[in-house]
């Protein structure tokens, strides 16, 4: 990405809108990719996300991802506010290349009437469009909010009462998409078309489905490092699994970690990578371990048994990250996972349903 020019303080820029702009207080909240500069004489062409907030007006409705905009308004540089020990906002989002924020006014922007159609742009459209679906049932607005962060990974709506209760249960993990959500969609799909593994061209056909279900989610999900991680290590096993070899789950892990940091070094720094890949190792090695130290025989014992070894894996494992980053313990993740996960083992396949067949 490049720099603004910042010398050019009344210039005019065309940039792009990349998210639907999310209603705050006093403002719309989005961000925009400034692809061209126009000082008096010249045309500089630039690639660089700008954090954007928005008057509030009725024009804010005409706004939809790919929508490009024209505005004077110079992009100022995002600073933290000061406190002690406060969040390090300005470098985590320097890790995802936005430097700059820019406010604009009603006056002091306008449509071009152009769009751009890029496959992330594509991908944000449809979930709108999902979305939409999601709001029509009438449900109630925070359920409505829950069951899209839920099933689609779109937490931009959740308010914070409703995040520090999910956090504090240590539940929240169920409302960032991640490899449960991928596990539960490829049990489903593994359940209604299974029967193709039983002859030769019925696998090909069942990895070809099975993969390309997967990274449509990823796609219309965000492409977050927690479900492009459950969907590289989804894609390796399925893949292996129908060419008769074993899939060993170490370097199925290291796998999706190298592709990951190939395409983006930045990803080693996010906590919600961190997370994703403490959890799963965790549950991979301790899990077992744990499992082991008790024979239960009744199936529907040994489910939960194993949901409680689950859970107590993945936390022995995160703890570390989550005291640093968040300095808390969830003190009740035992029980909230033996409600929350079998709830989202049904939730997620209805909800994902209902968007598939709600017309």
């Amino acid at each position: 990405y490049n720099h603004l020019p910042s010398t050019t303080p009344k210039a005019l820029m065309a940039a792009t809108v990349l998210e639907t702009p999310q209603e705050k207080t006093n403002s719309y909240k989005s961000l925009l990719l400034i692809h061209s500069v126009k000082t008096e004489d010249t045309l500089i062409g630039t690639r660089e996300k700008v954090l954007v907030y928005f008057e509030k007006s009725e024009a804010i409705d005409e706004i939809k991802p790919g929508s490009q905009i024209i505005f004077e308004q110079a992009p100022e540089p995002i600073e933290n506010r000061g406190n002690p020990h406060e969040f390090d906002y300005k470098s985590y989002l320097e890790k995802k290349h936005i430097l700059r924020q820019v406010y604009l006014k009603t006056g002091n922007w306008s449509l071009t009437g152009y769009r751009n159609n890029t496959s992330l742009l594509w991908a944000e459209t449809i979930r709108d469009k999902l979305l939409r679906i999601y709001r029509e049932q009438h449900i109630g607005a925070q359920e409505t909010e829950i069951l899209s962060a839920l099933t689609l990974g779109y937490k931009r709506e959740l308010d914070r009462e409703t995040k520090r209760v999910f956090s504090a249960a240590g539940a929240m993990h169920v409302l960032a998409v991640s490899g449960l959500h991928v596990g539960i969609l490829f049990i489903a799909f593994s359940f209604c078309f299974g029967f193709l593994q039983k002859r030769k061209i019925g696998r090909f056909i069942y990895v070809l489905l099975s993969i390309s279900l997967l990274w449509c989610y990823a796609f219309i999900t965000g492409l977050s490092p927690s479900v492009i991680r459950a969907c590289t290590m989804f894609s390796l096993i399925i893949i292996a699994g129908n060419i008769n070899r074993r899939a060993n789950i170490y370097n199925s892990l290291a796998a999706s970690a190298f592709l990951l940091l190939l395409v983006n070094p930045n990803n080693l720094f996010e906590v919600g990578f961190q997370l994703s890949y403490m959890a799963v190792f965790g549950i991979v090695y301790l899990q077992p371990r744990i499992a082991g130290l008790w024979r239960v025989k009744n199936k529907i014992g040994l489910f939960f048994w194993n949901l409680i070894c689950v859970s107590i894996a993945a936390q022995i494992a995160t703890f570390p990250l989550s005291a640093y980053y968040f300095n808390q313990f969830p003190t009740y993740f035992l029980l909230s996972n033996i409600v929350v996960i079998p709830a989202a083992m049904i939730l997620i396949p209805l909800g994902l349903g209902l968007l598939a067949f709600s017309k």
